[in-house]
This record gives structure tokens, sequence and C-alpha cells, in this order.
């Protein structure tokens, strides 16, 4: 993993009993083929399994649409995902297969934190360990990881870790190489998530700190390249570009948001812009800094999370402020402050449950 488990997924299907066995080992490994980003093939896959599942069989239809769910999350990490993952958990808890409401709780959690539901994330993922089944790693290692990711996000980071850890673990049970990977990019990018914040406020960083993201970020490169994992692609670029922000390396991080700003996820495309503006403003680009400005402006919305909100108007102030535009830069200001103020509250308010779900999943 993959190529070790698409081979042993392989195995299992060439050496099923039954012509249903054979389609579900199939489906799981579209799965498989979907989580590296292979999401032609996994789409192939699909319709021809679709094709062949003319009685609609429960087990099987829920492994397709796991796969249904999978495609649209690692093709775009779409929200919509989530109605795939919700209808799979549906029928798993139906025929009471626990692999199957495991892995879909996993993955409903995994689409909840993207929509900034972060306690139903949290919720789902401690579903999702507590009723997996023993060999039911895939399932524990992408909950391991969503509740990482909530518990770093709300400024946990030892309990963090720990969870990390286990979705490492567990992804190493399942031989899931492109489940490493994600692993790797999520702690990656949180740290440089909490760095960018900061930095986009005027926080002075700690040298180490932002070494160790570097070497972070270089890893994710290196073992997706080596491993040829499709899936994460676009975003690792993105990293780069935040890594040479806060190191004030302005041409490097412009040619990096010019080629993949655009193609980013829809939530974080105004952060992302307005970085790049920002950019633009330290390289005196006025006429290009503030029609990237602009364009960021038009693509925030009430759905934009508070702390890429902040960190919009934040970078926006500068740009503005770099040009002498002071009522614009003062506006900006004001704005990054009240979504800042915020998220924090939101965050100080939301931590202590987040823990306590975290805490109880740990002794599952």
């Amino acid at each position: 993993m993959g190529t070790d488990l698409l081979a042993d997924l392989e195995a299992m299907a060439r050496a099923a009993s039954t012509d249903v066995d054979r389609w579900i080992f199939r489906a799981q490994r579209t799965c498989a083929l979907a989580r590296l980003g292979r999401i032609e093939a996994a789409r192939l896959e699909i319709r021809d399994l679709r094709a062949l599942n003319t009685s609609f069989e429960p087990k099987l239809t829920a492994w397709i649409l796991l796969a249904e769910g999978l495609c649209d999350h690692f093709a775009s990490l779409s929200t919509d995902a989530i109605d795939q993952f919700k209808r799979a958990h549906g029928l798993g808890c139906a025929i009471g297969d626990l692999e199957i409401r495991s892995l879909a709780a996993a993955w409903i959690g995994a689409s909840e934190f993207l929509m900034g539901r972060h306690e139903a994330a949290a919720l789902r993922a401690a579903e999702a360990i507590k009723h997996s089944p023993t060999n039911g790693h895939l399932a524990r290692s992408r909950a391991h990881l969503v509740l990482a990711n909530c518990l770093y996000g709300f400024g946990s980071e030892s309990l963090a870790a720990r969870h990390y850890a286990k979705a490492r673990s567990s992804a190493v049970d399942a031989h899931d190489i492109s489940m490493q990977s994600a692993i790797l990019y999520n702690l990656a990018a949180f740290r440089l998530w909490r760095l960018s914040f900061e930095d986009a406020f005027g926080v002075p960083l700690v040298a180490d700190e932002v070494h160790l993201a570097a070497l972070e970020v270089e890893s994710i490169g290196n073992l997706d390249k080596g491993l040829q994992i499709a899936s994460l692609q676009a975003m690792v670029p993105l990293l780069r570009a935040q890594l040479r922000l806060i190191g004030t390396r302005w041409a490097e991080a412009d040619a990096i948001y010019s080629e993949f700003a655009h193609g980013s996820t829809r939530r974080l495309t105004p952060r992302y812009l307005a970085e790049q503006s920002h950019c633009k403003a330290m390289l005196c680009l006025r006429e290009q800094a503030l029609e990237l400005a602009a364009q960021a402006q038009d693509l925030l919305t009430e759905k934009t999370e508070l702390d890429d909100r902040a960190v919009c108007h934040a970078r926006l102030s500068s740009s503005f402020a770099c040009f002498g535009m002071n009522r614009e830069a003062r506006a900006q200001s004001e704005a990054s402050q009240k979504y800042r103020t915020a998220f924090l509250e939101y965050q100080g308010g939301l931590r202590a449950r987040l823990v306590s779900i975290a805490d109880e999943a740990v002794l599952q």
C-alpha cells in the first residue's frame, strides 16, 4: 500500500468461494485505490461492481458506497462524500457488520471535521473505535487520526500526539502505506497551520519548530513520490508555499501559490489567495496583490472557518498596508482580530469536551 494491501485484497478475491465474496474484496480494493488517489481506476471498478450487483446485496452495496465516498473525498476533499458514508453506515448497522459500521463512522468523522463540526467528528471517531472488530485496523487508524486532528487544532497537542501514534500503529497493522502518508501529511499540516496562524498575527516563530515542519513536509513529498501516491500531490506543494511564506521567501512562495492555490479545496482558497497577495505585496507587485486580495474577499463566506478567516483578513491587512491603503488595512485588521477572538473563544470552549471524548476512546 498500498502495494501490500492491494496485493492482499487481490489474493483474497482470487481465493473467494462465491461471486459475492469476490466482488466484496474487489470493492475493498477499490476503496484502497481511492485512498491512493487513483480515482479514475477506482471509478471504473465502481461502475463494473454496480453492474454486477443486480440483487443489491447489502454488504457489497455498503462497500461500493464506501468506495464512492472515498473517491469523492480524495478527488477534492469534498464534503459531499458524507452522504455515501452515512448510507454505508446505515447498511452496516442494519446487517450487524462491525467492520463496515466502524469504517463508515470513521469516514463520517473525517467529513464532519472538514465541515468544521469538530464535536460531531470526535464522536463519530469514538464510535468507530468502540465498534471496530479485532481486524478493524483501517477504521481505527482513520478514527484516531480524526481525534488527533481535532485535539491538535484545539490546543491539546500532547494528547493529539498519542492519537497520531495510535493512527500510525493501526495503519502499519493494515499494511496501508497511503494512510501512513496521510498521517505524516496531517502532522505537518497542523504544525504549519499553527505556525502560519501565529506568523499572520506577528507572533515570533521558534526556529526549531519551523525546521521540524520543513523536515516533515519533505518527508511527505519523498514518500508520496517514491510510492506514487497521488492523493496528496496538490496539497503538499501548498505546505511548501506556507513554509516559504513564514520564511519570508516571497518569490518562491508566490510561484507555488500561482500554480496550486486556485486548484485547492474551496474552503481554503480564500486563505491561500490572501497569503499569495501578501507575497505579491512584499514583492511590490501592487496590481497583482490587489487583484488577489479582491478574489480572496469575494470567496469568503460565513462557512469559512474562523481561524482561516482570521488569517485571511490579517494577510490582507498587511497587503493593503504595504501600499499605504490605511483605511482598507485598518478594516481588515479589525476583522482579523474579531475572527481571531471568536476562534480562540470557540477553541477554548470546546477543548475540554474533545479531550473527554478522546480520553474515553483511548480506553476502548
